[in-house]
């Protein structure tokens, strides 16, 4: 028996500043981003041991852009349970493992949060740069208004600011 994989009905990039992810909509209106697309927007993460961890399970199920020790803290249960499981769908070039664009965000608040703990290696700290240029670039197409120190390099808001 053959497993079917939702169909791309869509596809394209996401583009946000210099970086790009491809993306797609399935069938049933889900939209999701390609797993090496993330991996690679935010990387570059330690190429074939980190990857070589992930699919031997050393990463605790967590994909490869945020299986690392220190992060760990910092992914709650339910990003990590959403994470264990890719989207595999069908695209242009075949079977392509996704994951749910809703997570993106949740994705950058991890490096983003670890920075802020000074939990992050001095080899991470570009990682967490494009998680914010990722943020800040969701904040300006949403026009959520969001407040002026949330697209500067500090997490935590100034006092008395909005």
């Amino acid at each position: 028996m053959t497993t079917k994989f939702p169909k791309a009905t869509h596809t394209g990039n996401l583009e946000i500043g210099e970086l790009i992810i491809p993306s797609a909509v399935l069938e049933d209106g889900m939209r999701v981003l390609s797993h090496r697309g993330v991996a690679k927007a935010l990387g570059p993460i330690r190429g074939g041991y980190a990857y070589k961890r992930a699919k031997t399970g050393g990463g605790a199920d967590l994909p490869v852009f945020l299986n690392q020790a220190n992060l760990k803290p910092f992914v709650n249960n339910e990003l990590a349970v959403e994470l264990q499981s890719p989207v595999i769908f069908r695209g242009e070039g075949g079977k392509t493992n996704g994951i749910d664009a809703k997570l993106l965000p949740k994705i950058c608040d991890v490096w983003l949060a670890a920075r802020q703990a000074n939990a992050l290696r001095p080899n991470q700290l570009h990682i967490a740069e494009k998680a914010r240029i990722l943020l800040g670039g969701f904040a300006v197409r949403l026009g959520s208004g969001c407040p002026r120190w949330w697209l500067t390099s500090q997490r935590s808001a100034p006092s008395g600011s909005t």
